[in-house]
């Protein structure tokens, strides 16, 4: 079986597409499956999906021997942001999941209390704090002034994201300790750590994302002054963690051919797309039958979605020595 699949970018929006095989046009007008037309991008993802999947372009891929599908999952990415409350503060105003909006809902979170915040009194983040950031199944634990965390020598948010983003590089960077199971990228600017799925189709949305922050040895320190938000919505309650996943930017096509049909899913492509950028087709090395010459480190960062072409069972190679096998030796 082959799967082709293509990210269709919605910031492409009034721009139109038209996917060929070599006997026709595979977008269908309106209602009627009998016509070819070109698919326009809207930037509303919900309409995107609809136009794609209604009944006369699904009855027309079909009429080819295809069936085709999209989902909102591609180019998925998520956000997290350092936040910081200033000892000797009257107010605290910044939202975050830790602590909610107000000074009032400093005073009355259980978990620390506004004295553990807004004093200087045992506050503030010290070098040995240790800081957790999860992604999907990848986690790594860090304190600023250690040799993972790049040994930092301050505590401003730039340095801890920036300990946090060392940590995760020498885990799953190229080369990490763990590189062949990484899921994402993560870049730092001010303590605004944006982190992008490998993957850029299915397996990369919705990624877990968690942030964490536990006092170090150091009692003069205990790093409750620390507040963070996930994602683009400002907590409402606390540990609003609704929105704590990669989240997609653009829509997944894919292609298959259709039960029993002849597979010409191969010739599908937006050679005719009046676009700028035509849709990014997604590719794999991965094979079921023969080896994969592929790094690990590469391999992860190849999408799960497309399936390339290969034969039914493993192939034997050319330099395997043939074996002569017989059952009837028992007649002698």
């Amino acid at each position: 079986m082959l799967l082709k699949a293509f990210i269709i970018d919605l910031s492409d929006a009034s721009a139109t597409l038209a996917l060929d095989i070599t006997s026709a046009s595979l977008f269908a007008a309106g209602t009627a499956p009998t016509t070819a037309v070109s698919e326009t991008i809207d930037a509303n993802s919900s309409f995107m999906l609809a136009s794609l999947q209604n009944a006369a372009n699904v009855a027309r891929f079909a009429a080819y021997g295809l069936d085709i599908t999209s989902s909102f999952v591609a180019n998925s990415t998520g956000v997290v942001s350092l936040i910081t409350h200033y000892t000797g503060s009257t107010t605290a105003t910044i939202s975050g999941e830790r602590y909610v909006s107000g000074d009032a809902a400093l005073g009355a979170d259980g978990k620390s209390g506004k004295s553990a915040v807004t004093t200087a009194t045992n506050y503030g983040v010290g070098l040995d704090d240790l800081f957790t950031l999860t992604v999907g199944g990848n986690s790594v634990t860090v304190s600023p002034g250690g040799a993972y965390g790049g040994s930092q020598t301050v505590t401003t948010m730039t340095a801890i994201g920036n300990a946090i983003l060392s940590a995760y590089k020498f885990k799953y960077g190229s080369g990490g300790t763990a590189s062949g199971s990484a899921v994402a990228t993560i870049t730092n600017s001010a303590g605004i750590l944006t982190i992008t799925s490998f993957d850029k189709g299915t397996a990369g949305n919705g990624l877990a994302i968690g942030l964490s922050v536990a006092a170090g040895t150091v009692t003069a320190t205990n790093a409750k002054n620390i507040n963070w938000l996930i994602g683009g919505t400002a907590a409402s309650a606390d540990e609003a963690s609704s929105d704590n996943k990669t989240a997609a930017t653009d829509v997944l096509l894919t292609i298959t051919a259709s039960a029993g049909a002849v597979d010409v899913t191969s010739q599908a492509s937006f050679t005719a797309s009046a676009i700028a950028a035509q849709p990014e087709e997604l590719t794999t090395t991965r094979r079921s039958n023969s080896a994969v010459a592929t790094d690990a480190y590469a391999l992860a960062q190849e999408s799960a979605d497309p399936v390339a072409a290969e034969g039914a069972t493993a192939a034997v190679a050319d330099t395997t020595a043939a074996v002569s096998f017989s059952r009837v030796g028992w007649l002698g």
